[in-house]
């Protein structure tokens, strides 16, 4: 289900899905009743990452949803130069994943729709990318939107749904016979621990990553490597992967260095496009139920 992309292409795309606003606690997202009504929001998988367009204060934008992301609503320059946003008296410092530091202007947007579901007001943070940065250069939907909320991302029916979080007679009805794990929010980021055959190891959730990552010095240090690739960085695959899912077949992962966040792999794309994911960050549980068993 995933394009090939050119070497040099490939390292860009993985170093954006830890960019800035990964490292950022989360904003709150001034979350309305409305917003704890469930959401559909359909999805289209562009360029690696689930793209769905969204109003803001009467404008349309094409936007991706980061789970990494920590601002609720995050608008590049460009997209802010056509929105009427009310820009806040506030600037706040960003750090992408290679520890680069911007400053960000921060804003209310009075409407935000996604559909015919209006899930504003939203607290958004104006978003420099950089040299790391989405494929399209474009703004997200993150995690200050998500938080409160049971999150199931169904990507093989082109949707992500949302609904109210503690609930979790519905989150097994939305990912049926399948195990349930832990999920911590640490600093913005939904995070699980897994055991491989190297250890017990933290995982991020990510929907903005364009691949599964897994920490180049993570394996230095434990005399493992990856296999070259013609398409990209070194590919590695556990010989162990236990404590998301019995059924799922084992991820492949790409060999990035990256400084932040600290976290040992990031499950993004491939892994969300194989599998059904519910993660009720509220309730702090998450349960995996495979496309094909």
């Amino acid at each position: 289900m995933k394009a090939q992309l050119r070497p040099e292409a490939m390292t860009l795309a993985l170093s954006l899905a830890l960019s800035a606003p990964s490292l950022s606690a989360a904003n709150p997202s001034q979350a309305t009743a409305e917003s704890l009504a469930p959401v559909h929001i359909g999805i289209e998988l562009i360029k690696h990452l689930p793209t769905t367009s969204v109003m803001v204060d009467g404008v349309h934008h094409h936007l991706f949803l980061d789970l990494a992301g920590a601002a609720a609503l995050a608008l590049t320059p460009e997209e802010l130069s056509n929105t009427p946003v009310d820009f806040l008296h506030q600037v706040k410092e960003v750090r992408n994943a290679m520890n680069e530091a911007s400053e960000s202007r921060r804003f209310t947007a009075k409407s935000v729709r996604l559909g015919d579901s209006e899930v504003g007001p939203l607290i958004g943070d104006e978003w420099n990318i950089g040299n790391y940065g989405p494929p399209d250069r474009n703004g997200y939907l993150g995690m200050g939107f998500f938080a409160q909320h049971l999150v199931v991302l169904d990507y093989g029916s082109s949707k992500v749904s949302l609904y109210p979080g503690g609930d979790l007679s519905r989150l097994a009805s939305e990912c049926p016979n399948s195990r349930q794990f832990d999920v911590k929010l640490e600093n913005g980021i939904a995070v699980s621990k897994i055991t491989t055959d190297i250890g017990v190891l933290r995982v991020l959730w990510d929907t903005g990553s364009t691949d599964n990552v897994v920490r180049a010095r993570l394996l230095e240090d434990n005399g493992r490597r990856g296999v070259p690739s013609d398409d990209g960085p070194p590919t590695f695959s556990f010989k162990r992967f236990v404590g998301l899912s019995e059924r799922s077949a084992e991820p492949n992962f790409r060999v990035i260095a990256f400084r932040a966040p600290e976290v040992d792999l990031v499950l993004g794309t491939p892994y969300f496009a194989a599998n059904k994911v519910c993660l009720d960050l509220a309730a702090g549980r998450g349960a995996v139920a495979p496309y094909k068993p």
